[in-house]
């Protein structure tokens, strides 16, 4: 485990599919890393680990077709548009796109660029799982102490 942050991290040092990364990830109360800011992204790429992880974001959609929009799956939610326009959200690459290439994977392996790549899901790769973080519920008022605090 890494705290780091403001978050915990664990760093697997196995090697295995994105999907089967996900699901151990969940099966310790955790999942799949979700970079959501240019901020965490430069705090990552801080970790001593060197190498290339899994996290949880990809452009496929549920029916496998391939989009121009990036998710993260371990949120719902799609990766911000201004975070996928930012060069330095990406690692530089002279390789052309493939259709294979559908998740994205966390390159900690040069200095000092560190960034996303687009890697076949089906690759062998360690990966980074994350603790969830609930958002707070929002509250309904409770009438009755406030009825009681209008009588005093």
């Amino acid at each position: 485990m890494a705290a780091l942050c403001g978050k915990q991290y664990f760093l697997s040092k196995i090697a295995v599919t994105r999907n089967e990364a996900a699901l151990r990830c969940k099966s310790m109360g955790m999942a799949l890393l979700a970079v959501t800011s240019l901020e965490e992204l430069n705090c990552l790429a801080t970790l001593t680990a060197v190498g290339t992880f899994w996290t949880s974001g990809s452009n496929e959609d549920l029916n496998c077709d391939l989009e121009q929009k990036f998710a993260w799956c371990s949120t719902g939610f799609n990766i911000s548009s201004e975070l996928v326009s930012s060069e330095q959200f990406w690692m530089s690459t002279t390789a052309a796109p493939s259709t294979l290439h559908r998740c994205l994977a966390l390159d900690l392996s040069t200095t000092p660029k560190k960034g996303m790549v687009l890697r076949n899901c089906e690759e062998n790769l360690p990966y980074i799982c994350q603790f969830t973080v609930d958002c707070p519920k929002q509250c309904n008022k409770n009438v009755r102490s406030q009825n009681y605090l209008e009588k005093i």
